[in-house]
């Protein structure tokens, strides 16, 4: 049973006077009180010893002090958001960049190598916000987007459609796509190869 540390402290009084026997029965319950009634707190870390950690587990949860975000382990360290409407909404985003080199999985045609970050289910993509800088023109595409469900719902623009000269900051206008489960983060290139420039990108999801 959860009880608050004031409630365990008159218990402790009555349960162990002064002066007299302890039966061992007793201290069990007074030690399981205690681990029942702990809460765990958020640790309070750094980026680098965030880095440091070894095999964060799933939903471990920090709180980062060079950000001043709490983070959640989902294959990567992503911020969360929370706010208010009428109700509660949940809502998290991404950050990640790719500097393009015309290698596999770096901006050869095919797959763009990620950090694994993963959307939870029932979350869409409702807005993006991007930088570039030395890239090239051409008619090549980038696209970010989750697996299966959408894979250019967060980021989808041939190479003449970069502006380096400013973040962009985008809002999808049509019907948003929610995730049916939990979906990976995906990149891909289209259309050949991009050999320069890096791509900055800040993506949010809310749940629905």
């Amino acid at each position: 049973m959860v009880k608050s540390k004031g409630t365990l402290k008159e218990e402790f009084g009555v349960t162990f006077p002064n002066e007299s026997d302890y039966s061992a029965e007793d201290l069990r319950n007074a030690l399981w009180n205690i681990v029942d009634s702990y809460k765990d707190e958020i640790r309070t870390l750094s980026q680098s010893e965030i880095d440091a950690i070894v095999s964060p587990q799933t939903k471990d949860m920090v709180f980062n002090s060079d950000t001043n975000c709490l983070q959640v382990y989902v294959g990567a360290w992503l911020n969360v958001l929370l706010g208010k409407s009428t109700g509660r909404a949940d809502e998290i985003y991404f950050a990640f960049e790719v500097t393009f080199d015309g290698e596999s999985g770096s901006g050869a045609e095919g797959t763009i190598v990620l950090p694994e970050m993963f959307v939870p289910a029932s979350y869409v993509c409702y807005q993006t916000i991007w930088s570039a800088t030395g890239m090239d023109t051409g008619a090549e595409v980038i696209a970010f987007g989750v697996d299966v469900d959408a894979s250019n719902n967060i980021f989808s623009k041939d190479l003449d459609e970069i502006d380096e000269e400013s973040t962009k900051v985008e809002t999808p206008t049509g019907n948003l796509t929610k995730t049916a489960t939990q979906r990976r983060i995906v990149g891909s290139v289209a259309g050949g190869d991009i050999t320069q420039g890096k791509l900055s990108i800040t993506t949010k999801f809310m749940r629905v």
